[in-house]
């Protein structure tokens, strides 16, 4: 069986999802011993990653629609 990577910028609407994807990160990593050094509702900030978003400087990484 072959994985399917697709890599695409992301759009408006998957904003959700961004914050969705750093939050989780974050409360993985908590304890880690090099965490990311990411604060919800702090860093990185919706604003900042909608900005990203519209000059195209997100991307989103799927493997296998996932």
């Amino acid at each position: 069986m072959t994985d399917t990577l697709c890599i695409s910028p992301a759009r408006p609407g998957d904003g959700a999802r961004v914050r969705a994807f750093y939050d989780d990160l974050t409360d993985a990593m908590a304890d880690a011993p090099y965490p990311p050094g990411w604060r919800k509702g702090v860093y990185p900030t919706q604003a900042f990653l909608d900005a990203s978003i519209a000059h195209g400087e997100l991307f989103l990484a799927e493997l296998d629609g996932a």
